[in-house]
């Protein structure tokens, strides 16, 4: 068995290389350029996430979608809708089903104007904060 003395990083007196090199290149912009990927026209997809705070749910093609999908997981929307279905069988209707739907019509809507003023508000905060100067560091001095 061989012996190492750690401190040092020998094998019996000889010095030993390590396995893998590290490297750093924080502010070397040709080295980062080489990690961009075309994927459509003359798109490019950076391989490393931006630094900007994005805090806000929804942007304007997601809104619609995910907003009834997260109105939808609350079981009483699920209760009305399940109601509103009921109501479209004539042996079983109390009352048409057009009327039980203006309830959950405005419920949705009022849910999702709540939804959009907090997000738009979200938008603007991230805006401000990333708009503020920032100090940048330079390898060179």
């Amino acid at each position: 068995m061989a012996e190492q003395d750690r401190a040092s990083g020998c094998l019996h007196g000889k010095k030993q290389l390590p396995a893998f090199t590290w490297e750093v290149r924080a502010n070397d912009r040709n080295y980062h350029m080489q990690f961009k990927k075309k994927f459509a026209f003359c798109l490019t997809k950076k391989k490393y996430a931006g630094n900007a705070i994005k805090t806000a749910k929804y942007n304007i093609f997601t809104f619609l979608p995910l907003n009834l999908y997260e109105q939808f997981h609350r079981m009483a929307n699920v209760y009305f809708v399940f109601v509103i279905l009921l109501q479209t069988f004539p042996e079983i209707s109390t009352l048409p089903w057009y009327t039980l739907l203006f309830p959950l019509s405005c419920l949705l809507t009022i849910r999702g104007l709540r939804d959009l003023i907090d997000d738009i508000g979200r938008h603007q905060s991230d805006r401000n904060i990333n708009s503020r100067p920032c100090e940048i560091l330079s390898g060179k001095r």
